[in-house]
Protein backbone atom coordinates (compact mmCIF):
# COMPACT_ATOMS: atom_id res chain seq x y z
CA UNK A 1 0.00 0.00 0.00
CA UNK A 2 0.91 3.64 -0.22
CA UNK A 3 1.86 5.94 2.26
CA UNK A 4 -0.70 7.93 3.66
CA UNK A 5 -0.38 11.27 3.02
CA UNK A 6 -0.40 10.66 -0.81
CA UNK A 7 -3.39 8.08 -0.27
CA UNK A 8 -5.42 10.63 2.14
CA UNK A 9 -5.15 13.59 -1.52
CA UNK A 10 -6.16 10.35 -3.38
CA UNK A 11 -9.40 10.05 -0.72
CA UNK A 12 -10.35 13.63 -1.20
CA UNK A 13 -9.94 14.10 -5.07
CA UNK A 14 -12.67 11.32 -5.53
CA UNK A 15 -14.74 13.48 -2.82
CA UNK A 16 -14.26 16.95 -4.58
CA UNK A 17 -14.48 14.77 -8.27
CA UNK A 18 -18.17 13.80 -6.78
CA UNK A 19 -18.83 17.21 -6.50
CA UNK A 20 -17.62 18.16 -9.74
CA UNK A 21 -15.16 20.47 -7.78
CA UNK A 22 -12.62 20.49 -10.48
CA UNK A 23 -10.62 23.16 -9.61
CA UNK A 24 -9.68 21.45 -6.17
CA UNK A 25 -9.26 18.53 -8.00
CA UNK A 26 -6.78 20.03 -10.09
CA UNK A 27 -4.70 21.42 -7.05
CA UNK A 28 -4.39 17.93 -5.53
CA UNK A 29 -3.21 16.33 -8.99
CA UNK A 30 -0.95 18.32 -9.31
CA UNK A 31 0.59 18.58 -5.53
CA UNK A 32 0.55 14.81 -6.09
CA UNK A 33 2.23 14.34 -9.60
CA UNK A 34 5.70 14.26 -8.01
CA UNK A 35 4.51 10.97 -4.96
CA UNK A 36 3.74 8.83 -8.05
CA UNK A 37 6.08 6.65 -7.01
CA UNK A 38 4.80 5.72 -3.18
CA UNK A 39 1.33 4.43 -5.28
CA UNK A 40 0.59 1.12 -6.22
CA UNK A 41 -0.46 1.05 -9.96
CA UNK A 42 -3.85 1.37 -10.05
CA UNK A 43 -3.81 4.60 -7.41
CA UNK A 44 -1.74 5.79 -10.30
CA UNK A 45 -4.15 4.84 -12.33
CA UNK A 46 -7.09 6.26 -10.24
CA UNK A 47 -5.23 9.78 -10.26
CA UNK A 48 -4.69 9.51 -13.62
CA UNK A 49 -8.11 9.18 -14.32
CA UNK A 50 -9.32 12.02 -11.93
CA UNK A 51 -6.89 14.12 -13.44
CA UNK A 52 -7.96 13.61 -16.74
CA UNK A 53 -11.65 14.34 -15.69
CA UNK A 54 -10.99 17.91 -14.55
CA UNK A 55 -8.18 18.74 -16.57
CA UNK A 56 -11.05 18.09 -19.78
CA UNK A 57 -13.80 19.81 -17.88
CA UNK A 58 -11.78 22.91 -17.01
CA UNK A 59 -10.59 22.60 -20.67
CA UNK A 60 -13.63 22.84 -22.56
CA UNK A 61 -15.14 25.28 -20.16
CA UNK A 62 -12.65 27.84 -20.11
CA UNK A 63 -12.66 30.75 -22.70
CA UNK A 64 -8.36 31.76 -22.25
CA UNK A 65 -6.01 30.40 -21.33
CA UNK A 66 -6.96 26.41 -21.36
CA UNK A 67 -3.84 25.65 -23.47
CA UNK A 68 -2.47 24.21 -20.26
CA UNK A 69 -5.72 22.17 -19.44
CA UNK A 70 -5.03 20.41 -22.68
CA UNK A 71 -1.24 20.17 -22.02
CA UNK A 72 -2.36 18.13 -18.42
CA UNK A 73 -5.06 16.16 -20.11
CA UNK A 74 -2.33 15.27 -21.87
CA UNK A 75 -0.17 14.34 -19.02
CA UNK A 76 -2.59 12.11 -17.71
CA UNK A 77 -3.32 10.17 -20.91
CA UNK A 78 0.08 9.07 -21.27
CA UNK A 79 -0.24 7.26 -17.53
CA UNK A 80 -3.47 5.60 -18.63
CA UNK A 81 -3.74 2.19 -20.57
CA UNK A 82 -4.02 2.94 -24.46
CA UNK A 83 -6.43 0.17 -24.12
CA UNK A 84 -8.50 0.65 -21.00
CA UNK A 85 -11.86 3.10 -22.12
CA UNK A 86 -10.52 6.52 -19.90
CA UNK A 87 -7.11 5.64 -21.70
CA UNK A 88 -8.70 5.97 -25.41
CA UNK A 89 -11.28 8.26 -25.00
CA UNK A 90 -8.58 10.86 -23.08
CA UNK A 91 -6.54 10.25 -26.23
CA UNK A 92 -9.51 10.62 -28.82
CA UNK A 93 -10.65 14.00 -27.18
CA UNK A 94 -6.77 15.33 -27.58
CA UNK A 95 -6.65 14.00 -31.07
CA UNK A 96 -9.93 15.99 -32.25
CA UNK A 97 -8.23 18.59 -30.38
CA UNK A 98 -5.00 18.20 -32.60
CA UNK A 99 -7.30 18.12 -35.78
CA UNK A 100 -6.21 14.63 -36.14
CA UNK A 101 -9.95 13.40 -37.08
CA UNK A 102 -8.76 9.78 -38.30
CA UNK A 103 -6.71 9.47 -35.11
CA UNK A 104 -9.94 10.83 -32.76
CA UNK A 105 -12.10 8.32 -35.19
CA UNK A 106 -9.91 5.03 -33.94
CA UNK A 107 -10.02 5.80 -30.53
CA UNK A 108 -13.40 6.43 -29.94
CA UNK A 109 -13.71 3.24 -31.94
CA UNK A 110 -11.02 1.48 -29.29
CA UNK A 111 -12.96 2.83 -26.44
CA UNK A 112 -16.20 1.80 -27.62
CA UNK A 113 -14.70 -2.02 -27.75
CA UNK A 114 -13.76 -2.27 -24.53
CA UNK A 115 -17.26 -1.06 -23.03
CA UNK A 116 -19.38 -2.89 -25.44
CA UNK A 117 -18.00 -6.11 -23.96
CA UNK A 118 -18.29 -4.68 -20.39
CA UNK A 119 -21.70 -3.81 -20.81
CA UNK A 120 -22.79 -6.68 -22.86
CA UNK A 121 -22.09 -8.88 -19.88
CA UNK A 122 -23.60 -6.55 -17.27
CA UNK A 123 -26.83 -6.21 -19.34
CA UNK A 124 -27.33 -9.92 -18.44
CA UNK A 125 -27.35 -9.32 -15.06
CA UNK A 126 -29.40 -6.22 -14.18
CA UNK A 127 -29.78 -2.75 -16.15
CA UNK A 128 -29.00 -0.74 -13.25
CA UNK A 129 -25.18 -1.78 -13.63
CA UNK A 130 -25.04 -1.44 -16.96
CA UNK A 131 -26.46 2.38 -16.95
CA UNK A 132 -23.17 3.42 -16.51
CA UNK A 133 -21.60 1.75 -19.30
CA UNK A 134 -24.75 3.12 -21.47
CA UNK A 135 -23.99 6.98 -20.44
CA UNK A 136 -20.03 6.00 -21.58
CA UNK A 137 -21.22 4.64 -25.02
CA UNK A 138 -23.33 7.98 -24.97
CA UNK A 139 -20.38 10.13 -24.22
CA UNK A 140 -18.43 8.40 -27.42
CA UNK A 141 -21.65 8.58 -29.57
CA UNK A 142 -21.87 12.11 -28.71
CA UNK A 143 -17.92 12.99 -29.55
CA UNK A 144 -18.34 11.15 -32.54
CA UNK A 145 -20.42 13.93 -33.49
CA UNK A 146 -18.78 16.52 -32.44
CA UNK A 147 -16.03 15.47 -34.65
CA UNK A 148 -18.74 15.08 -37.68
CA UNK A 149 -19.33 18.43 -36.92
CA UNK A 150 -15.47 19.33 -36.67
CA UNK A 151 -14.77 17.86 -40.43
CA UNK A 152 -18.21 18.38 -42.19
CA UNK A 153 -20.39 21.17 -40.31
CA UNK A 154 -22.81 21.28 -43.04
CA UNK A 155 -23.74 17.77 -42.43
CA UNK A 156 -24.35 17.84 -38.84
CA UNK A 157 -24.61 21.97 -37.96
CA UNK A 158 -24.36 22.91 -34.79
CA UNK A 159 -27.94 23.68 -34.50
CA UNK A 160 -28.73 20.32 -35.18
CA UNK A 161 -26.64 18.92 -32.34
CA UNK A 162 -28.31 21.00 -29.69
CA UNK A 163 -31.31 19.80 -31.01
CA UNK A 164 -29.94 16.34 -30.91
CA UNK A 165 -28.74 16.65 -27.34
CA UNK A 166 -31.91 18.25 -26.07
CA UNK A 167 -33.97 15.72 -26.81
CA UNK A 168 -31.27 12.86 -25.16
CA UNK A 169 -31.39 14.78 -21.78
CA UNK A 170 -35.14 15.08 -21.59
CA UNK A 171 -34.29 11.37 -20.92
CA UNK A 172 -31.86 11.84 -17.97
CA UNK A 173 -33.60 14.81 -16.91
CA UNK A 174 -32.74 13.88 -13.43
CA UNK A 175 -29.78 12.11 -13.49
CA UNK A 176 -27.34 14.87 -12.16
CA UNK A 177 -23.89 12.48 -12.97
CA UNK A 178 -25.11 11.75 -16.47
CA UNK A 179 -25.48 15.48 -17.16
CA UNK A 180 -22.03 15.63 -15.88
CA UNK A 181 -20.46 13.41 -17.96
CA UNK A 182 -21.72 14.51 -21.08
CA UNK A 183 -21.85 18.44 -20.87
CA UNK A 184 -17.93 18.98 -21.26
CA UNK A 185 -18.10 16.56 -24.73
CA UNK A 186 -20.69 19.06 -25.83
CA UNK A 187 -18.63 22.24 -25.40
CA UNK A 188 -15.85 20.88 -27.62
CA UNK A 189 -18.91 21.75 -29.98
CA UNK A 190 -21.02 23.85 -28.45
CA UNK A 191 -19.32 26.49 -25.94
CA UNK A 192 -21.50 26.75 -22.96
CA UNK A 193 -22.06 30.44 -23.69
CA UNK A 194 -23.88 29.21 -27.06
CA UNK A 195 -25.90 27.03 -24.80
CA UNK A 196 -27.62 29.37 -22.28
CA UNK A 197 -30.68 27.07 -22.11
CA UNK A 198 -28.86 24.37 -21.27
CA UNK A 199 -26.51 25.74 -18.87
CA UNK A 200 -29.76 27.23 -17.07
CA UNK A 201 -31.38 23.60 -17.10
CA UNK A 202 -28.06 21.97 -15.82
CA UNK A 203 -28.00 24.59 -12.76
CA UNK A 204 -31.53 24.21 -12.22
CA UNK A 205 -30.59 20.55 -11.55
CA UNK A 206 -27.68 21.08 -9.46
CA UNK A 207 -29.70 23.44 -7.14
CA UNK A 208 -32.28 20.51 -6.97
CA UNK A 209 -29.60 18.17 -5.54
CA UNK A 210 -28.17 20.86 -3.63
CA UNK A 211 -24.90 21.42 -5.50
CA UNK A 212 -25.24 25.25 -5.47
CA UNK A 213 -21.90 25.75 -6.24
CA UNK A 214 -22.17 23.54 -9.29
CA UNK A 215 -24.96 25.68 -10.41
CA UNK A 216 -23.31 28.94 -9.89
CA UNK A 217 -20.75 28.10 -12.02
CA UNK A 218 -22.39 26.46 -14.54
CA UNK A 219 -24.36 29.88 -15.01
CA UNK A 220 -20.82 31.83 -14.88
CA UNK A 221 -20.00 29.40 -17.87
CA UNK A 222 -22.99 31.10 -19.80
CA UNK A 223 -22.51 34.20 -18.76
CA UNK A 224 -19.18 35.35 -16.86
CA UNK A 225 -21.04 38.17 -15.86
CA UNK A 226 -24.41 36.48 -14.25
CA UNK A 227 -23.19 37.83 -10.75
CA UNK A 228 -22.84 41.26 -11.55
CA UNK A 229 -25.61 43.34 -10.49
CA UNK A 230 -28.45 44.06 -13.49
CA UNK A 231 -27.07 47.67 -13.58
CA UNK A 232 -23.69 46.98 -14.23
CA UNK A 233 -23.89 45.01 -17.20
CA UNK A 234 -27.62 45.12 -19.04
CA UNK A 235 -26.63 43.73 -22.18
CA UNK A 236 -25.37 40.31 -20.63
CA UNK A 237 -28.01 37.39 -21.39
CA UNK A 238 -31.42 38.08 -19.21
CA UNK A 239 -32.41 34.60 -18.78
CA UNK A 240 -29.03 33.24 -17.18
CA UNK A 241 -28.86 36.62 -14.98
CA UNK A 242 -32.72 35.29 -14.12
CA UNK A 243 -31.51 32.00 -13.14
CA UNK A 244 -28.79 33.14 -11.23
CA UNK A 245 -30.80 35.20 -9.14
CA UNK A 246 -33.00 32.22 -8.68
CA UNK A 247 -29.63 30.11 -7.85
CA UNK A 248 -29.20 32.61 -5.19
CA UNK A 249 -32.57 32.48 -3.54
CA UNK A 250 -32.46 28.98 -3.85
CA UNK A 251 -29.32 28.07 -2.45
CA UNK A 252 -30.27 29.87 0.95
CA UNK A 253 -26.65 30.80 2.05
CA UNK A 254 -25.91 33.25 4.34
CA UNK A 255 -27.40 36.55 3.22
CA UNK A 256 -28.15 34.82 -0.44
CA UNK A 257 -32.07 35.51 -0.85
CA UNK A 258 -31.67 39.00 0.90
CA UNK A 259 -29.13 39.47 -1.96
CA UNK A 260 -31.32 37.88 -4.66
CA UNK A 261 -34.59 40.31 -3.71
CA UNK A 262 -32.05 43.47 -3.78
CA UNK A 263 -31.24 41.61 -7.42
CA UNK A 264 -34.23 41.44 -8.92
CA UNK A 265 -35.32 45.09 -7.26
CA UNK A 266 -32.52 46.24 -8.83
CA UNK A 267 -33.57 44.76 -12.05
CA UNK A 268 -37.18 46.10 -11.93
CA UNK A 269 -36.09 49.25 -11.22
CA UNK A 270 -33.30 48.91 -14.46
CA UNK A 271 -36.37 47.51 -16.75
CA UNK A 272 -38.53 50.25 -16.01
Amino acid sequence: PGDAAPLDSLGRMRCHAALGEWEAVRRLSDKLAGQRAVLAPGEVAELARLGAAAALDMASHATAGNERHWAALGRHAALLPARSFDGAFSRAVLALHGGDWSGAQAYIDAARGVIDAEVTGLVGESYARAYNGMVRLQRLSELEEVLLNATSPTTLPRARLLELWRGRLGHAAADLSAWRELLPVRALAVPPRHDPHGMIAFAQLCSRNGQHTLAFEALRHAEPRAAASWGDAPDMQPDVWLAYTVAMWESGEGGARDDALSRLRGYLRERG
